[in-house]
C-alpha cells in the first residue's frame, strides 16, 4: 500500500485531533475526579492500572505491530492474530482473577481486590481492540477511531463523575475506565468494517510470530520497567503517597505520550512502506522528530516552570505535593521523542531482534539505577527516571546511525532550536509566577507569555517545525 503526502497529512491530523481532544475531555474528568476523589483512592486505582497495562502489552504488543509491518497483510492475518489476542486475554484474566486476594494484599490495599478483578475485563475488549488499531493503523482510517473513542470517553466520563458524586470512591474510576475501552470497541465494530473470520492459519502465524514475539518481549520490558517504580512505591510507601508520585507524573506524561503516540502511530507505516528506501526513511524519520519537539518541548518547558500554580488552580491545594514528582517528570520526558524515534526507525526495518537486544541493555542500566535510587527514597526513585532515560537515548542512537545514517550531531541539529527557544518561553512564564497574583491571574498570564514567547522566537529564527506548520495551514486553507 502506498501512502500520498496527503494521506499522510490527513492521518496525522486525525490522530492528532483524536488524541488531544480525547485527553482534553479525559484531562477534563481527571480534574473533576480528583476534586471529589481522595489521593488513597487515585493511588488504588494507580496499582490496578500499572497491572492492565502490562497485561496489554502482552496482549498486543507484537503481533499487532507484525501486521502494520508486514506489506500486504491479508484477512487470515488479521484474523490469525485476533484469536491469538483474545485466547492470551482470557489466559491472563484468568490468572489476574485467581490472584487478585494475594496482590491486594501484596500493596497492603485490603480494598484492592474487587475493582481489579473488575477492570481487568477490559483485557478482553483490549484484545479484539489490538486488532481493530491494528486495521485502522494499516489502513489510515483515523477519522473513524477518532468518533469512535469519542463517543465512548463522553460516555464513560459522565458516568465516572456522577458515580464520584455520589459518593463510590475508587468505583468511580474502575467504571470510567471499563466503559471508555468496552464502549470504543463496540463502537469501532460499527464504524470499522473490519470482522474476523473463524480462521487460523499456522502460514501466517509463524511469519507475524517470528518478527512479533521479540517486538511484544521488547514491549513487556518496556512496560513492566516504566511501571514497575509504581509498584515499588505503592509497596514501600502509603497508597496516598502513590497517588501523589503518579500524579505528578500524569501531567507531563499526558503531554508526550499522546504527541508521541499520534505521530509514531502514523509514522511507523510510512517508515515500514519504504523500508527499502533508507533515504526516505531518514528523512521522514527527522521531520516526526522535529513535529514531536516542537510541540512538546514548549509545553513540558511550560509546565516544569509553572507546576505549583498549575496544580493549585486545576486540582486544588491538596495536591500540591504532587509538584515536585511533575517537575523532575518534565525532565525526564523531554528526550523521550528523540529516544522513541530512533526505536520505531530500528523496528520499521524489521530489525526486531536488535529491539529486543537494545532493550535488555537498557533495562539492565534500569534495574541498577532502580536498586539504588529505592534506597533512597522516593524523590530518588523519580530521579532515577531522568537518569534512565538519557541513558536510554545513548543506547538508541547506534543502531540508527548504522542502519539509516541519522548521526547524533544531526539529531541534536534537529532538536537544538526547540529546545533553546522553549527554554526562553519557559523563562518568560516562570518570571511572571514570582508576581504576587491571584492564581488564575497568574496562570492565564503565564500562558500567555509562554506562548507569545515560543511564536516570536520561532518565527524570528525560522525554525523548520514553525515554517512546515505555516506551509501545511496555508495549504490546508487554500
Amino acid at each position: 500500500m502506498q501512502y500520498t503526502k496527503s494521506t499522510i497529512l490527513k492521518s496525522f491530523a486525525w490522530k492528532l485531533l483524536e488524541k488531544f481532544s480525547l485527553q482534553i475531555i479525559a484531562f477534563v474528568v481527571a480534574i473533576v475526579l480528583a476534586r471529589l476523589l481522595s489521593p488513597e483512592d487515585f493511588g488504588m486505582a494507580a496499582i490496578i492500572i500499572v497491572i492492565m497495562t502490562i497485561s496489554d502489552v502482552i496482549i498486543q504488543g507484537g503481533l499487532n505491530m507484525a501486521v502494520v509491518q508486514k506489506k500486504d497483510p491479508n484477512s487470515d492475518d488479521y484474523s490469525t492474530i485476533f484469536w491469538c489476542s483474545l485466547l492470551l486475554s482470557l489466559v491472563i484474566y484468568l490468572l489476574v482473577f485467581i490472584f487478585a486476594g494475594r496482590i491486594s494484599s501484596f500493596f497492603h490495599m485490603e480494598g484492592l481486590k474487587a475493582p481489579l478483578r473488575v477492570l481487568c475485563l477490559t483485557l478482553i475488549a483490549y484484545a479484539f481492540n489490538s486488532v481493530q488499531r491494528a486495521y485502522v493503523s494499516k489502513n489510515m482510517l483515523y477519522r473513524q477511531q477518532f468518533i469512535a473513542a469519542l463517543i465512548a470517553v463522553l460516555s464513560a466520563g459522565a458516568t465516572g463523575i456522577i458515580l464520584a458524586v455520589r459518593g463510590y470512591g475508587v468505583w468511580a474510576l474502575v467504571w470510567y475506565y471499563l466503559l471508555t475501552t468496552v464502549l470504543t470497541s463496540f463502537l469501532m465494530l460499527i464504524t470499522v468494517k473490519w470482522r474476523p473470520t473463524f480462521r487460523f492459519s499456522v502460514t501466517s502465524f509463524k511469519a507475524l510470530f517470528g518478527f512479533g514475539w521479540k517486538i511484544m518481549l521488547s514491549n513487556t520490558i518496556i512496560s513492566v520497567f516504566n511501571n514497575v517504580r509504581s509498584i515499588i512505591v505503592g509497596r514501600l510507601f502509603p497508597a496516598g503517597l502513590l497517588g501523589f508520585y503518579d500524579r505528578g507524573r500524569q501531567f507531563p506524561a499526558i503531554v508526550v505520550e499522546n504527541i508521541n503516540a499520534s505521530v509514531q502511530t502514523v509514522i511507523f507505516p510510512v517508515l515500514s512502506e519504504d523500508q527499502d528506501n533508507t533515504s526516505a526513511m531518514k528523512e521522514t524519520m527527522r521531520k516526526s522528530i522535529r513535529i514531536c519537539t516542537f510541540v512538546i518541548f514548549p509545553v513540558l518547558a511550560w509546565l516544569l516552570a509553572c507546576a505549583d500554580s498549575v496544580t493549585e488552580l486545576v486540582l486544588t491545594a491538596k495536591w500540591l505535593p504532587a509538584v515536585p514528582y511533575m517537575r523532575i517528570f518534565c525532565i525526564a520526558y523531554l528526550l523521550l521523542p528523540l529516544q522513541l524515534s530512533n526505536l520505531e526507525a530500528i523496528k520499521a526495518l524489521g530489525h526486531s531482534e536488535v529491539t529486543l537486544r537494545i532493550e535488555l541493555i537498557k533495562k539492565a542500566v534500569e534495574i541498577a539505577v532502580l536498586i539504588v535510587s529505592a534506597k533512597m527514597g522516593i524523590m530518588a526513585i523519580a530521579w532515577g527516571v531522568v537518569i534512565c532515560n538519557a541513558a536510554a537515548l545513548l543506547i538508541n542512537l547506534p543502531p540508527t546511525l548504522r542502519y539509516l545514517g541519522y548521526s547524533i550531531r544531526e539529531q541534536i541539529s534537529d532538536i537544538l532550536p526547540q529546545l533553546l527557544i522553549s527554554a526562553l518561553a519557559g523563562a518568560a512564564a516562570y518570571a511572571i509566577g514570582l508576581c504576587g497574583l491571584g492564581v488564575a491571574l497568574k496562570v492565564l498570564l503565564q500562558l500567555s507569555a509562554g506562548i507569545l514567547v515560543y511564536y516570536l522566537l520561532s518565527a524570528l529564527f525560522r525554525v523548520k517545525a514553525f515554517e512546515s506548520g505555516k506551509s501545511y495551514m496555508k495549504s490546508m486553507i487554500q
